[in-house]
């Protein structure tokens, strides 16, 4: 590797897990923001699709995305017998191993990490591994719960993907004494825990993505949503840097935050919003209004309750919805009495969400004691507006596009300095959330339902360069979407499939 090169991505805040043109070592991509450095991509889709190179079975439960290195795709299922790390050779579709990493069964949700000689992940219950890219051998394991201070697991357990970061690997155990911690890549020895009592809304623990290193206000940092909001930790000592509760939920805070120079854009669903932040040096003390937010703790037991009776409600129509063929009428009346609760769910989710914070226009920044920086809210979009579930937001340019809507993924751009809506469509081509990643100057939107579409990625309007239906649907069509090598890949539960973008 040319040392210049190492210097450069240092200085930019670039993960050091380098790889080889066109390998996807991470989740998300090479900078964990969605944006695949692929070309020669088809610009526009036949009414069929892109070819589909080829589809395998028997590759075992899970939400997790895939990373594709030196030919071998990485992924973590659960099968009989607990949760693996598994590993296919993209040529032949053959599994090469698959490590165990828990003992216990469950749909695990992270992505691996793979960086050269090892891959890292963590199982839904919380077991970091570390195992051998060239055998699938175990290299070292960490417990969040058991190691990092009795990390509680979120409602839907852990799911983030690990982050490398030179010699560190940096995760996201969510505890009062390790919120964020930094191990050795090498051998998992502790290299330093960030204690931090967070406080405002939300929820306590960890939240479901991993960090991205930013180095805003010149200080090498990790950024990343807990239960209780964004915050920055430097690399350097593990000290809590920044804190940014308003974006945070008391249900689940999902998309992964983007960062670029000074910047922070994070959001999260459930009626929740979004924030412009901008991290630069603390001049002045904090403000007595910056306090943690109020909380209405009656309100919040009230409200909580109503929410999981139509959680349940809504889930209960979308089984029996699932007992029919898509397309039919049938399945559109069952449909609609699941559309029909989800502007109730709108309703309470954002009751809920007031109750347990801020209002609109309250200052929301908090001033760490010691810290050189803060982070400073540049402007705060209500739900309404755009708020991000968990298919993930892309910065491109001088804009940032997604998937706007709780439980939708309607296709949307804003201008990222002014949070202005540039263009948005109401309806996108598919239903329910949708997973986005970019390639090649265009959006690719993986839709709950199966629906893929291919957006161009411009300010200018919205066009559709055409979409398709995936090969296999079993269940919510939630994983993120990979791009490797001139190819898509998509994992549906128990199935994995290649097309091919050229």
């Amino acid at each position: 590797m040319n040392p210049h090169l190492i210097f450069a991505s240092l200085a930019l805040g670039i993960s050091t897990t380098f790889a080889a043109p066109g390998d996807a070592t991470q989740f998300r991509g090479p900078n964990r923001d969605g944006v695949f450095a692929e070309t020669g991509l088809l610009k526009n889709w036949p009414a069929e699709g892109p070819k589909l190179a080829w589809k395998i079975g028997k590759v075992g439960k899970g939400m997790a995305s895939v990373s594709v290195v030196g030919g071998v795709i990485y992924t973590t299922s659960g099968r009989s017998g607990g949760q693996f790390i598994v590993a296919i050779d993209a040529a032949t579709q053959a599994e090469k191993w698959a490590a165990k990493i828990s003992d216990r069964g469950g749909d695990p949700r992270s992505t691996p990490t793979v960086d050269g000689a090892l891959a890292f992940a963590v199982s839904s219950d919380g077991t970091l591994a570390c195992v051998r890219t060239s055998d699938g051998s175990v290299a070292w394991t960490k417990n969040f719960s058991t190691d990092f201070g009795g990390a509680p697991k979120p409602t839907w357990e852990f799911s983030e993907s690990p982050l490398v970061d030179g010699d560190k690997l940096i995760v996201i155990p969510g505890s009062a004494t390790a919120v964020m911690a930094a191990l050795d890549k090498k051998t998992g020895a502790t290299i330093w825990k960030c204690a931090a009592d967070l406080a405002g809304k939300g929820h306590g623990g960890a939240g479901y993505t991993g960090a991205v290193i930013s180095n805003a206000a010149g200080i090498r940092q990790y950024v990343t949503l807990v239960g209780k909001g964004a915050i920055g930790v430097d690399a350097k000592s593990g000290a809590l840097l920044w804190h940014y509760n308003r974006v945070a939920n008391g249900t689940a805070v999902i998309p992964t935050p983007l960062v670029w120079d000074d910047f922070v854009f994070v959001s999260s669903g459930y009626g929740t919003g979004a924030a412009l932040l901008k991290i630069e040096k603390d001049s002045a003390p904090a403000s007595p209004s910056a306090a943690a937010p109020k909380v209405d703790a009656a309100k919040v037991a009230e409200l909580t309750k109503q929410l999981a009776a139509l959680s349940t409600e809504i889930e209960t129509r979308r089984a029996a919805r699932g007992k029919f063929e898509k397309d039919t009428k049938d399945y559109e009346a069952a449909d609609k009495r699941v559309q029909e609760l989800k502007p109730e769910q709108s309703r309470i989710e954002s009751a809920l969400n007031s109750a347990r914070g801020t209002k609109d226009g309250d200052p929301a920044p908090a001033k760490i004691a010691g810290s050189p920086i803060v982070a400073t809210e540049q402007y705060w979009l209500n739900a309404g507006v755009f708020q991000n579930h968990h298919g993930g937001m892309l910065r491109i340019g001088d804009h940032i596009y997604a998937g706007k809507g709780h439980n939708n993924g309607f296709p949307i751009c804003l201008e990222w300095k002014t949070g202005k809506v540039v263009w948005e469509k109401e309806r996108g081509p598919g239903k329910e959330s949708a997973a986005i990643v970019s390639a090649d100057g265009n959006l690719y939107f993986r839709y709950q339902d199966g629906i893929m579409a291919l957006i161009e990625a411009t300010p200018a309007a919205y066009t559709e360069k055409g979409t398709f239906k995936l090969a296999t649907v079993d269940g919510p069509s939630w994983p993120h979407p990979t791009i490797a090598g001139g190819r898509l890949y998509i994992r549906d539960q128990n199935t994995l499939m290649c097309y091919d973008l050229r």
